[in-house]
């Protein structure tokens, strides 16, 4: 590896930064919306989006077709 950045170097921040704007973007710069960056693997970032996004007292229906679908619908029975 080349470059290795942390998340408090300052290059680091500013293509965080970068990433967010292009993410607002895409979003037409809406002004109510913001981007958080989550790091891991993406089953990681599956977890923290359905359980921040999915209650307890909702029904998602959970397409399983293979492994992939199997882990969300595990993460949502947790």
């Amino acid at each position: 590896m080349q470059l290795d950045l942390a998340s408090r170097d300052d290059e680091f921040k500013e293509v965080t930064a970068c990433m967010r704007r292009l993410m607002l973007n895409l979003l037409g710069n809406a002004k109510d919306y913001s981007v958080v960056p989550i790091q891991g693997g993406g089953s990681f970032a599956m977890e923290a989006a359905l359980s921040s996004f999915v209650s307890r007292a909702d029904r998602p229906l959970v397409c399983v077709n293979g492994i992939y679908g199997e882990r969300v619908l595990q993460i949502l029975r947790l």
